[in-house]
């Protein structure tokens, strides 16, 4: 089935199949319950008007059972390209780096390496795809979750999140991926041992005060990205910002829990609890596409009173909801 995506690309969903965990034989996920996962992107706002929405969502299936689900939040004149062109070539850079049977499936660390070095393959390809040029200020975030059976595995760089939580509102709440903040004291190290710089910009309020920095090359005002980690940004990647993701790894088998993927238009104004409850509305009936949307039209709700009458700018906000067996 194609679903497509409010314009944040097209989102590609196999068909219901039965997946083992990556250690599994067929035969062992004979009752495995598949996965319910559904998407939902709305463009941002510029100056009243729509903005091109740079976000991109990916639900698909590997040769391997492996369900891959991302989202992907582009940024820069050009971060909706990459954006999109990420979305297209994930699934692809998954299977040559994993392997058509989904990686040394005995060797957890094994796996890891593998995805991290799609990342790395990826961010290379890019570069060559689509030029150095129009990625030098223009790059995209990716958080990319991987399921089988019961095994997860979320790779993730940049500042969209994941979360997994439920079956109850007050259930324990696993975040899944880490936010590349170049403030971070071991971003920060990294970055300014190649030559960058951590600070923000003069109209922006101080680090000490919100924690939040950028990276500059040392002693400019260029060129400002404010995460630590990303595809594309190749004059970043002269001073620091990197491609390589953080890799967490859960069991979920029989737990009928809620994975939230999501770009930072929902997590700059939704806590991880409300963005779970709101989820867990649609739990009885496994709506995984309204349950998206809500998420994402709540955000956009919280958005629009917190810049109403100003000319401030709104974020594209994009989600995937999968309700795990």
């Amino acid at each position: 089935v194609q679903v497509p995506g409010w314009g944040g690309g097209l989102v590609t969903l196999g068909e219901p199949t039965k997946f083992g965990g990556f250690g599994d034989s067929a035969s062992a996920s004979a009752f495995v319950r598949p996965s319910i996962a559904g998407q939902y992107s709305q463009a941002g706002r510029v100056q009243q008007r729509a903005k091109t929405n740079q976000d991109t969502t990916l639900i698909c299936k590997l040769s391997s059972n492996i369900q891959v689900f991302a989202v992907f939040d582009g940024h820069g004149s050009d971060g909706h390209v990459i954006a999109t062109w990420l979305a297209q070539e994930m699934p692809q850079a998954l299977e040559r780096a994993l392997g058509s049977g989904g990686g040394n499936e005995e060797d957890g660390n094994g796996v890891v390496a593998s995805v991290s070095k799609a990342f790395l393959d990826l961010d290379d390809a890019a570069k060559q795809a689509l030029g150095a040029d129009m990625l030098f200020v223009s790059g995209s975030t990716a958080t990319v979750a991987l399921h089988k059976g019961g095994a997860l595995m979320v790779a993730g760089i940049g500042d969209s999140r994941s979360i997994l939580g439920g079956p109850s509102p007050d259930s324990e709440i696993r975040v899944l991926t880490t936010k590349h903040n170049p403030a971070d004291p071991i971003e920060r190290a990294r970055i300014e041992s190649m030559g960058g710089e951590v600070k923000v910009f003069p109209d922006e309020l101080p680090i000490e005060e919100t924690g939040q920095g950028r990276v500059f090359k040392a002693g400019d005002w260029s060129p400002g990205l404010a995460v630590a980690r990303a595809f594309g940004d190749f004059a970043c990647k002269e001073v620091g910002v990197i491609a390589l993701p953080d890799v967490s790894t859960v069991t979920t088998a029989g737990k009928q829990q809620v994975l939230i993927i999501a770009s930072d238009g929902v997590w700059d104004v939704l806590d991880d609890a409300t963005a779970l409850q709101l989820c867990l509305t649609y739990a009885v009936s496994q709506d995984s596409a309204a349950a998206a949307r809500t998420l994402v039209d709540t955000s956009r709700e919280i958005w629009e009173c917190m810049v109403d009458g100003t000319n401030f700018a709104i974020d594209d906000i994009s989600a995937i909801v999968v309700f795990l067996p």
